[in-house]
């Protein structure tokens, strides 16, 4: 077991059901800070991307399978972290269907890398400090985009059961 992996990660073999998890987890631990109060939840996410970035600088906590991609699920669960706190919802329905849509453009922003993110893989000195910041971004970009999508499907009646009038 490793910080890398979540704990219990490792056992899940395809990547993206890694990430996935991952996001999930990380949106499940940031509800009841957001639900209440999400300059809380900004703080502790702050807190948790320097914490694992000191962390991940430790050379010694680092192994040879850091140049694998597949051990950076801890990353997808930073992006999470961020992304929940700019959502906007007054019910779990609301923050359950934002958290989907969510999960699919964390995805994409992952693999399409668009070039705000696409720009930190440029900082080659300290490659924590271009997994943290691009992880930040991901996070940051795909809460913005689940607001549009959300205020869209909202003008237009779509799948929102609850008009949220923002």
């Amino acid at each position: 077991m490793s910080f890398w992996n979540l704990y219990l990660l490792h056992k899940v073999y395809p990547l993206w059901l890694r990430k996935v998890i991952a996001n999930i987890i990380g949106f499940l631990i940031i509800y009841p800070f957001v639900l209440y109060n999400s300059e809380t939840a900004l703080m502790l996410s702050i807190f948790l991307s320097v914490f694992i970035y000191r962390k991940l600088q430790n050379k010694d906590y680092i192994n040879d399978s850091v140049k694998n991609s597949s051990d950076l699920v801890i990353y997808q669960l930073l992006a999470s972290l961020f992304c929940a706190c700019i959502f906007i919802f007054n019910t779990w329905k609301i923050y359950v269907i934002q958290v989907f849509i969510a999960c699919i453009f964390l995805r994409i922003y992952d693999f399409y890398k668009p070039s705000l993110i696409g720009r930190f893989y440029k900082i080659k000195d300290n490659i924590e400090l271009w997994h943290t910041l691009s992880s930040i971004l991901h996070g940051v970009l795909s809460g913005i985009s689940v607001m549009i999508v959300h205020t869209i499907f909202n003008k237009f009646a779509i799948y929102c059961p609850i008009n949220l009038n923002i």
